[in-house]
């Protein structure tokens, strides 16, 4: 004869099956509040010159806001401004600084740069007014812009976890459901069920 288990055990198998069934909600939820982090870097120069510093803060300014548009961004040290040009433009770099004559010479393929022709799809910056949103944010006069990325609208991540904590109100309220209300439990003259 199966009678009925106890409440202690129904009570523990409860737990441990909303406490299941919220990990599993998380596990399967986590990686989509999580947003997608991108990177750019900065080709600047050697560590003890002028443009390894500005490469830094201008990271740092951009960093800043990095919640809002998602990327995050990193200079480096490189061997200067033809290394950086050539990263450049070989795609294995986003942004390099260099020197006005070099970039010139390099965005039209002259100089030392006649070998790759002139440099296609790509802008340059050639001057930043004071107080500018370009100056706002750190740019230089004589940048090269490879692409502009443009963040996209997306939910706040917390949503995410709504669909976990509306399963596990919904196994609460099921679970309190199906307990019986004081009072109402098996008495004496009910008559016992036989198998």
């Amino acid at each position: 004869m199966r009678g009925r288990p106890d409440q202690r055990t129904a009570r523990r198998r409860t737990r441990h099956l909303t406490g299941g069934l919220l990990a599993l909600g998380l596990l399967l939820l986590a990686p989509l509040a999580q947003a997608e982090q991108r990177f750019i870097n900065i080709g600047t120069g050697g560590v003890t010159g002028v443009y390894y510093p500005a490469g830094q803060h201008l990271c740092r300014l951009f960093n800043t806001r990095r919640d809002s548009h998602g990327m995050r961004c990193t200079a480096e040290s490189t061997g200067g401004s033809v290394f950086n040009l050539n990263m450049v433009r070989s795609g294995d770099m986003d942004f390099g600084v260099a020197q006005s004559d070099l970039q010139y010479h390099a965005h039209h393929g002259s100089g030392r740069f006649e070998a790759f022709g002139p440099a296609d799809q790509k802008a340059q910056i050639q001057t930043v007014a004071f107080g500018s949103p370009a100056g706002r944010v750190g740019l230089e006069g004589g940048w090269t812009i490879t692409g502009v990325l443009v963040p996209t609208e997306r939910p706040s991540p917390y949503w995410f976890y709504l669909p976990a904590l509306a399963l596990g109100l919904l196994v609460v309220w099921n679970q309190r459901r199906r307990a019986e209300p004081p009072g109402r439990g098996p008495s004496a003259d009910t008559p016992a069920l036989s198998a």
